[in-house]
């Protein structure tokens, strides 16, 4: 099943319409949430607190693959 959710969500970039650039900017975005995701992994209770978060809550949006929002 997981699979067929990361195809779903890799297929409209190989539809015509999507220019290089398009592409490129939406690989990027992946790879900055998938960087963001690791540093909120790796931040102590004290500093989540801080910005609002429990270690649940940041263990559940860390655990995303960078192409899912």
């Amino acid at each position: 099943m997981a699979f067929l959710n990361w195809m779903g969500s890799i297929i409209p970039i190989a539809s015509a319409g999507y220019t290089l650039a398009d592409r490129i900017d939406l690989i990027m975005t992946w790879i900055e949430r998938t960087q963001q995701r690791r540093a909120l992994a790796r931040l102590d209770d004290r500093l989540l607190a801080d910005i609002g978060l429990c270690r649940t809550q940041a263990e559940r949006e860390s655990s995303k693959p960078g192409w899912e929002e």
